[in-house]
């Protein structure tokens, strides 16, 4: 699978507190979001919905992977969760 240019989708704050902010591009609107812990375990399943931003909440430090994924490719940010 081809892998999206990484500036596709932005994540913020990282590091973040609780509350982890997406940015997601239009043309990637209906891509699968899925949010993985350090250990590959996947805590969130998720359809991007909506272009701009969106958000989720871990409440466990540590260090997380969100990945945006469509037909086409990937992107993967990693973020770290105080």
């Amino acid at each position: 699978m081809e892998e999206f240019d990484q500036s596709a989708f932005r994540v913020w704050p990282n590091p973040a507190r609780e509350t982890v902010q997406l940015s997601i591009p239009p043309d990637l609107i209906g891509a699968r979001l899925v949010i993985t812990d350090a250990q590959g375990r996947v805590l969130q399943r998720a359809r991007a919905t909506r272009a701009q931003r969106t958000s989720f909440t871990i409440d466990t430090p540590g260090v997380y992977f969100v990945s945006l994924l469509t037909d086409s490719g990937h992107a993967v940010q990693r973020v770290v969760v105080e």
